[in-house]
């Protein structure tokens, strides 16, 4: 009979592991999994071992351009790309289906395009200090995204498909342009904080006042 525990636990612990590491060869790391991995932080070396890339930080290297042999890490799901002088995000960027982070911070990109909707498995969107002066609709089919962070753009309007965004925790829009929010930002159930100072809106207070409304579990900085 303990003969027959111990097998059983065996076979039990093999194909659990199996199928975990099934799980990591054909699908997105977690979050904590993904930590775990290597950050290349050049090309060469990448190239080198590309079916192990899941995580490339081009940081602070004065990029006009992005290489093109990045499109070709089909595991990616980490890409760091701020600090840099990009322009515009190139169109090839959103066939990284995998993506789960997507940092492009401090750059010159002056329009987010509406591919950004490609990236379905987005968790976590950085784009702030940049001028981008509109939001596709399109940015609301990213239903996986946790952390979206746009501050210091040149932002004057939120698009309704925001509601899109069910998972949505973190949203800081702060120092924009923006006069008012849709109503449909109310569907954010799960948003925690909410950063709007700098905007015009704040000094409406009528408006601020639907905002509270509309988000009354939600931490809303407004100065």
């Amino acid at each position: 009979m303990k003969y027959l525990i111990n097998l059983f636990f065996l076979v039990f612990f093999i194909q659990n592991f199996f199928s975990q590491e099934k799980e990591d060869d054909n699908g997105l790391l977690s979050k904590e999994k993904l930590l775990l991995k290597k950050v290349y932080k050049s090309i060469d070396s990448a190239v080198l071992e590309s079916d192990e890339v899941y995580r490339m930080s081009l940081y602070n290297q004065q990029l006009t351009e992005l290489p093109p042999e990045i499109f070709s890490f089909g595991n990616l799901q980490e890409l760091i790309l701020s600090f840099n002088e990009l322009e515009e995000i190139p169109m090839e960027i959103f066939s990284l289906s995998n993506l789960q982070e997507l940092a492009l911070q401090h750059n010159k990109i002056k329009e987010l395009p509406k591919e950004i909707g490609n990236l379905k498995n987005l968790e976590r969107l950085f784009l702030y200090n940049n001028k981008i002066k509109k939001l596709p609709k399109e940015i609301g089919n990213l239903d996986k995204l946790i952390k979206l962070f746009l501050y210091n753009n040149k932002i004057r309007r939120i698009p309704k498909e925001i509601e899109g965004l069910e998972k949505l925790e973190i949203f800081f829009i702060n120092k924009n342009r923006i006069r008012k929010f849709p109503e449909e930002i109310k569907k954010l159930e799960f948003l925690k904080k909410l950063d709007v100072a700098g905007n015009p809106i704040v000094r409406k207070k009528r408006k601020m006042k639907k905002l509270r409304m509309w988000l009354p579990v939600t931490k809303i900085r407004y100065y």
